[in-house]
């Protein structure tokens, strides 16, 4: 019943998530949606186990009312033996010459001893209602809070990462007209449209990877693009960016990710080709193509080191290839992080530490344990991944009207993962039921092994095998053993 309501919360959850608002959606972070379903929806596991305490409730009152009663009790005792000791020390700090006169200071000790020895009997008991009391009503409080901070890209950098950087983008040209396409159905209106696609998707050099897609252009690539490659990602956010024919254009090193025979491509027959009547900003590592651009903008340690034509800066003596001989270790692991998806990262962390906090000593015992869990974070790993997907790209999934797609696609990932769920949940009660019919055999076994011998043992001694015996049964449950 839990797993039922914490799967149907989930589905809730995502289908609200696909019909927020532009408002509500810059309210909501990412990251809130996704704690519900890592988080709270896991408490609908655990509901059905406590909801006996909807009965339960009322008996723990009359029990702590009566608990309350009992410690004032205790308190009213320990105020009683507290006066008496007080009273007995005074007598004694009066009359210590005369103690220490007639050398009785071991029985003035040992009567204040046993005063004190009576008094602590008192707190012991009213301590021991107080912590059972307490644990009825102990909470934690969790909260964080960030005020009046500052960053940087690192803590140990004294300096801000950019400095003094003047950047004047001038376009001068008018805005276009609006122009109405008419024409009857069949005309070829939107043919046009698909002809400037088509051409995009030419010099973008995406021909041959959209044949290979199983959709072509409307595959779905999941959060970040995570199942394409890296030449492939730079390529379609190169395309997406071309097609919207906008008046400017900055490009973060879309040669990077590419080949050599893929990245000249892309710059004859894109960036100067396709775009040479727009105003264009390359950031780039390949210094082969800085003859065929107008202005070049050197940056060294934040500040502009030189601005000036290729041949200018040539002649003032820079050296391109020592300046951008960078390490390449930063973009190795930001490619690393590009190519796994949120959901990936996000849910093991959730679940490992929920798991830690709860299941340590069952999972560091058992492999069968481990191998469940495990199996459970693979299946619900693409359950964050959409989510986090859908979150981002919700504008264009309202645009192209793809919620249906993606409501059946987030319903799959969850069956799979309650599949797994539910293989975890019956094998580990399984497992228990036959720990009980082991103990229990057990506990038969030494009840009655007492009728065949019991001539040798004393009462004490096979109540306190019993009791142990019967204590087994929890600490195979639990593996404490």
């Amino acid at each position: 019943m839990g797993m039922k309501l914490r799967v149907s919360s989930c589905a809730l959850v995502y289908r609200k998530a696909l019909r927020l608002s532009k408002t509500a959606l810059g309210d909501t972070t990412v990251g809130q949606v996704v704690n519900l379903l890592s988080n709270d929806v896991n408490r609908f596991d655990t509901a059905c186990i406590f909801l006996h305490h909807l009965w339960v409730g009322p008996l723990y009152f009359l029990f702590s009312v009566y608990l309350g009663k009992k410690t004032s009790e205790l308190r009213l005792k320990t105020a009683l033996r507290t006066d008496e000791r007080v009273r007995l020390m005074n007598e004694i700090i009066s009359g210590i010459q005369v103690i220490k006169m007639y050398a009785w200071e071991r029985s003035f000790a040992s009567m204040v001893r046993n005063a004190r020895k009576k008094e602590i009997q008192q707190i012991r008991g009213s301590t021991y209602i107080k912590g059972v009391l307490l644990s009825f009503i102990i909470f934690h409080t969790r909260s964080i809070f960030i005020k009046n901070i500052k960053a940087k890209w690192l803590p140990d950098q004294p300096d801000y990462t950019l400095n003094d950087i003047t950047l004047d983008v001038k376009n001068n040209w008018k805005p276009g007209n609006l122009v109405a396409v008419i024409g009857p159905v069949g005309s070829g209106k939107l043919s046009m449209f698909y002809s400037i696609s088509r051409r995009v998707v030419k010099v973008c050099a995406l021909k041959e990877d959209f044949a290979q897609l199983p959709s072509g252009d409307r595959t779905l690539v999941g959060d970040k693009g995570v199942s394409l490659s890296g030449g492939q990602r730079a390529r379609i956010s190169l395309a997406r960016a071309v097609y919207k024919r906008a008046d400017v254009y900055l490009l973060d090193d879309p040669l990077s990710a590419v080949d050599a025979h893929v990245g000249k491509h892309l710059f004859e027959d894109c960036i100067t080709g396709f775009l040479k009547e727009k105003t264009v900003m390359l950031i780039t590592h390949q210094i082969q193509y800085l003859t065929h651009v107008d202005h070049v903008m050197l940056l060294e340690k934040g500040s502009v080191e030189a601005f000036g034509t290729t041949t200018q800066l040539l002649a003032s003596g820079l050296d391109f290839t020592q300046l951008l001989d960078a390490p390449e270790e930063e973009d190795k692991a930001e490619n690393e992080v590009d190519d796994n998806a949120s959901g990936t990262l996000l849910h093991p962390r959730q679940s490992s530490v929920r798991h830690l906090k709860h299941n340590l000593s069952l999972s560091r015992s058992l492999i069968t344990t481990k191998i469940y869990i495990a199996l459970l974070g693979i299946t619900r790993s693409p359950v964050f991944s959409h989510l986090s997907a859908s979150l981002q790209g919700l504008t264009t999934i309202r645009a192209f009207e793809a919620q249906p797609v993606l409501i059946k696609e987030f319903d799959n990932h969850q069956d799979l993962h309650s599949s797994a769920w539910y293989m975890f949940i019956a094998s580990n009660r399984a497992f228990g039921f036959w720990l009980d019919a082991v103990c229990l055999v057990y506990i038969a076994l030494v009840t009655f092994s007492f009728f065949v011998t019991g001539k040798h043992f004393f009462g004490g001694d096979v109540g306190l095998a019993i009791t142990q015996a019967i204590g087994l049964t929890g600490m195979f449950q639990w593996g404490k053993l």
